[in-house]
């Protein structure tokens, strides 16, 4: 479910996979059901300050909204919630705002049936197998 249906790997990594945009997952086995799921139906209920999004305002009116990704001297990348890096010029940006909300889409639940989910939070919540820690 991680890399599959529910996307997650696509900002997150957990277990070394997925791309680091959003959060590292690795932590939330510290974590209770409730309040991992909490962040999964509602991610701007709380956002973690490492995890803020921009919206980007472009000299064409054009505005990009995600997740800053890494720059370089000429270029602004940020993760929308295609989860398709967006190479921004620099040299095209007339604005760039914090956005309100977290740049995590909501509604990934709906995409899951109840069990999917439930997969999918006792794989977030439990620790690394014996297996995958070889």
């Amino acid at each position: 479910m991680f890399k599959g249906k529910s996307t997650c790997s696509k900002c997150h990594v957990m277990r070394d996979e997925g791309v680091r945009v959003g959060p590292d997952l690795d932590n939330l086995i510290h974590r209770d059901y409730h309040s991992v799921l909490k962040d999964i139906v509602n991610p701007s209920a709380t956002t973690n300050p490492d995890a803020v999004g921009y919206s980007v305002l472009l000299d064409n009116g054009t505005v990009i909204s995600g997740a800053r990704a890494g720059e370089t001297t000429d270029e602004l990348h940020l993760v929308p919630a295609s989860g398709d890096v967006a190479k921004i010029k620099k040299s095209r940006i007339t604005e760039i705002q914090p956005m309100k909300v977290s740049p995590m889409p909501t509604g990934p639940e709906r995409l899951l049936t109840k069990q999917e989910l439930r997969d999918l939070m006792t794989f977030l919540l439990l620790e690394k197998s014996a297996d995958e820690a070889k």
